[in-house]
């Protein structure tokens, strides 16, 4: 179920945001340098943090939360023109500080231009750690699997001197210090699945029966609007920091450990995007930090699920000059 949904949600991606870049403006030059014709091979190293929490509602002093503090991954990205890829994977690296074997991976695809920006990440993991807060208890869960997928679509009002390209991507160079407001839209989809209840045997009565969830689908869709803002330093030292805030509606569906099905749909739900970013970005190289944190929400019946995403990114780039044509270029440049 979860991988056909993710495939819809991929294909939904390309096929709206696409057209959508037909009337591209110029950037103002003494805002952005824009280096179409370079190839962007950057180097990454990623520490993602997973969090699912699970709040009885029958005990307001009970907590039960699903940790991920994952290995880092290490990849690479390629972005060229309007299209940008990466990979990062931990596979192969020694685990034994955790207490899951944990095997994360995950990819991106964006779709950029001076008015839009379009982005697509998947990630999977196997394994999850938990803990009861009121008893100071964490074991493993070797069974859990996990999967996340957010896709957004934002269009930037201030488009001739903000460039959200040479934040995310680097494609371009931030010249002077700019923001801009921003409207999108923005879905988050979270797979959750596992031999068992995510709630302890011992533990089922002070959550509920309706909190007892082995595997678990929920999509939210949501309408954002927020801000963005780089300040600059000599055109080459940047600081950026943006908040995407959104609400929207909200699916689940699921099987409880005793084989219920769980069917919610068109709840109220909310959605949030926050980064931060500090970097140099020259004529042929960049490197910096990029920080970011997804959440949101969702009701149960007798307990309140909380999902909480972040990365922190380490990048280190070159731009090589190649020129190329490509196909639909005209549909993203002048």
């Amino acid at each position: 179920m979860a991988y056909r949904f993710f495939i819809l949600q991929a294909l939904g991606f390309v096929f709206i945001s696409s057209p959508l870049y037909a009337q591209i403006s110029k950037y103002d030059t003494n805002y952005v340098k824009e280096n179409y014709n370079k190839l962007c091979v950057t180097l990454l190293v990623d520490q993602s943090d997973y969090d699912l929490t699970v709040s009885s509602r029958l005990n307001d002093n009970l907590n039960l939360m699903y940790n991920a503090s994952d290995p880092a991954a290490f990849g690479i990205g390629i972005d060229y023109k309007w299209l940008t890829f990466s990979y990062t994977t931990s596979a192969g690296q020694n685990q034994n500080f955790s207490l899951s074997d944990m095997i994360v991976q995950g990819f991106s695809f964006g779709i950029t231009s001076n008015k839009y920006w379009a982005r697509a990440f998947y990630r999977t993991q196997q394994g999850l750690d938990f803990s009861l807060d009121d008893e100071r208890l964490t074991a493993k869960r070797d069974d859990i699997n996990n999967h996340i997928l957010h896709t957004n679509f934002n269009y930037i009002f201030n488009h001739k001197k903000y460039s959200h390209n040479a934040t995310l991507w680097q494609i371009d160079q931030q010249l002077k210090s700019a923001g801009t407001f921003t409207l999108g839209l923005a879905s988050a989809v979270y797979k959750t699945v596992a031999d068992s209840s995510l709630i302890p045997s011992e533990k089922q009565p002070e959550f509920g029966a309706s909190a007892a969830i082995k595997e678990s689908l929920t999509v939210n869709h949501s309408i954002t609007f927020g801000y963005l803002h780089t300040f600059v330093v000599k055109k080459r030292a940047f600081a950026h920091i943006s908040f995407i805030p959104g609400f929207g509606l909200r699916t689940t569906q699921g099987e409880l450990n005793n084989g219920d099905k769980l069917n919610r749909k068109y709840e109220i739900g909310s959605y949030y995007e926050l980064r931060f970013a500090l970097g140099y970005n020259s004529k042929n190289f960049y490197t910096g930090i990029n920080v970011v944190t997804y959440g949101f929400s969702e009701g149960r019946y007798d307990a309140l699920i909380e999902h909480n995403y972040s990365t922190f990114r380490l990048f280190l780039g070159v731009r090589i000059p190649l020129r190329l044509k490509i196909p639909l270029e005209k549909l993203f440049k002048e």
